[in-house]
């Protein structure tokens, strides 16, 4: 029997994307692959998602001339079948009720299938009642739009690769740039992959939400959507906080302007801040504050990527966020349920996502020996999986923390804990790249990694 499907539809969505390119962004989300019934349609949808997701036009004749130039005409039905797709589409305003056809579609396949298999399962069962039941809960599960297979067919996968490498040919970055020098310079670093998690770890002060607000900031700078979530301060303080370390005026030196400095320094200060926040206005950052789950923010995180509006998250921090409902069991079981979410949450999204988390052995007054004072992977706090979620794990170690915690002077500061005015990144772990290590500049004061923008 065959299934059900229906090439019209599949023909006018594709028609449409290839007359009107910018269709792309707004079907992305609601067209998938499987939902194209014909081989050489779904290639088609996959090679159009890869050229629109490193900025590849998608019109007919970039299309055909990708595909000449990988020798892949066989698997598009030929150029000729490839040519004719737009002139076999309706109006781009009526594309809509072909989007729904085809999920009507996708859905009596995947039920059909799953009743095919569960009538063979029934008649094999010892316990045909527990087969009737699962048969029931997968259909319910395909009503309710999670009926979507995740396995793809080898032939798919070569497909994308070939279009990855021809893009990696045509100098399409494979990584972000971060707005440091010393990580985007650096040949083993070369910036932030534009794919997985990192997390961020360090003791509790060392600097991790001013390195996760400084990337934030450099990252909006250089023209990505970034979307962070803090999960101990509320979105307006992050933003003043941002603000402020841009400005070059830290929130004690306004506070001690304010109160005793004169008339010249408060108006000059208050002029750096509202050119700092009339410049961060700009800037295409989106921001939650405290008390939301982490099934919360990857909602959020869906709704901005379904409108375009994101590049780019930020957690900060893995183990803060509210207690999802369900987990009933302690800290560990939470912040495991977390790292597996927002690892979850980067491959479905297809963005890089940046986690701040907490090491064990936070207390100020807990000095360790030189050699242990940067983390390890496994230190992570309330986690047994974190650093296996992963796929890149750095460390942060700053002089002045240790500096502060010992008490001491600059001038008596024991440099075998880190140089003071220096960031220390040290790559604990990734899946491509070995380890190593790199400095960035740290401003205390401002709470900003790196060299800081510049206000006059």
């Amino acid at each position: 029997m065959i299934p059900p499907h229906n090439l019209e539809a599949e023909l006018d969505v594709l028609g449409n994307v290839m007359n009107n390119p910018a269709l792309v962004k707004n079907l992305k989300t609601q067209v998938r692959a499987e939902d194209f019934y014909k081989d050489v349609h779904r290639r088609l949808w996959l090679l159009i998602m890869r050229r629109h997701e490193v900025g590849k036009p998608t019109d007919m004749i970039s299309l055909v001339d990708a595909i000449m130039r990988t020798g892949t005409e066989a698997s598009f039905g030929g150029l000729a079948y490839v040519s004719s797709i737009p002139e076999r589409c309706g109006v781009p305003a009526m594309v809509g009720g072909s989007v729904a056809i085809l999920r009507e579609y996708t859905v009596r396949r995947q039920g059909l299938e799953v009743l095919v298999s569960g009538q063979e399962e029934i008649l094999k069962s010892d316990d045909p009642a527990w087969v009737a039941s699962s048969t029931g809960q997968k259909l319910a599960g395909i009503a309710a739009g999670q009926g979507h297979r995740r396995s793809v067919p080898a032939d798919i996968l070569a497909d994308q690769i070939i279009y990855d490498i021809d893009a990696q040919h045509d100098h399409v970055d494979m990584y972000i740039p971060t707005g440091w020098e010393e990580w985007d310079y650096n040949e083993s670093w070369q910036g932030l992959s534009t794919e997985g998690m990192t997390l961020v770890i360090a003791r509790s002060g060392m600097g991790k939400t001013s390195f996760l607000n400084s990337l934030a900031v450099q990252l909006a700078i250089g023209g990505y959507q970034v979307y962070i979530h803090g999960t101990e301060t509320s979105a307006k303080l992050r933003a003043h906080t941002m603000i402020q370390g841009m400005a070059g005026v830290s929130r004690s030196r306004w506070s001690w302007v304010r109160k005793h400095g004169e008339p010249g320094e408060r108006e000059a200060c208050r002029r750096r801040l509202i050119r700092a926040a009339e410049w961060f206005h700009q800037l295409p950052i989106h921001i939650t504050g405290a008390g939301m789950t982490v099934e919360e923010f990857a909602h959020e995180a869906r709704t901005l990527k379904a409108a375009g509006e994101l590049d780019v998250l930020l957690a900060d921090y893995l183990q803060d966020f509210t207690r999802s409902r369900g987990v009933s069991g302690d800290m560990t079981e939470q912040t495991n349920h977390n790292s597996k979410a927002l690892k979850d949450l980067s491959a479905e999204l297809a963005v890089p996502l940046v986690a701040g988390a907490q090491v064990s052995g936070e207390k100020l007054t807990d000095i360790p020996p030189a050699a242990a004072a940067i983390p390890l992977k496994t230190h992570v706090q309330h986690s047994s999986k974190a650093h296996q979620d992963a796929d890149v794990i750095v460390a942060l170690n700053c002089g002045n923390y240790w500096c502060e915690a010992m008490g001491r002077t600059p001038a008596q500061h024991d440099t075998s804990y880190g140089p003071l005015g220096v960031m220390q990144v040290v790559r604990r772990k990734s899946r491509t790249a070995p380890g190593g290590m790199i400095q960035l500049p740290w401003n205390g004061p401002r709470r900003w990694v790196g060299t800081p923008p510049v206000l006059s």
